[in-house]
């Protein structure tokens, strides 16, 4: 059996979060908060109003006999005219005065043998 001692402390902490969760529950939701309040008009919109051209269109579906006609696209009508790349004054003098340069390689793992030995026992049999 635990002395009382050993108790005391989980029993504070939760009694201290139940507090502290009520007191904010309380601080941040005012009863006013619970539930939407109504202006008084409602507007409904109707098909030919400029409120339902703005509004999205539904997503168009094809019947499967659509889609048995429906011809292949044309890659070189869907794929549109290339833009060639026109680089600025500044990027064409960095590209004419830029040298090539290669980085030194890093040395070899030491440990490489060792953890190849780690992580693929069946193959150092």
């Amino acid at each position: 059996m635990l002395p009382k001692s050993h108790l005391s402390f989980p029993v504070s902490a939760s009694l201290l979060v139940a507090v502290g969760f009520s007191t904010s529950l309380a601080i941040l939701c005012s009863t006013n908060s619970f539930a939407q309040t109504s202006s008084g008009s409602t507007r409904s919109i109707t098909a030919d109003s400029v409120e339902a051209k703005n509004l999205p269109k539904a997503p168009s579906f094809m019947t499967r006999k659509e889609r048995l006609q429906a011809k292949p696209l044309n890659p070189r009508a869907t794929s549109g005219k290339p833009v060639p790349l026109r680089l600025t004054k500044v990027e064409q003098d960095e590209l004419k005065n830029a040298k090539p340069e290669n980085s030194s390689g890093g040395a070899p793992n030491p440990n490489a043998k060792k953890v190849a030995q780690q992580q693929f026992p069946n193959e150092w049999k």
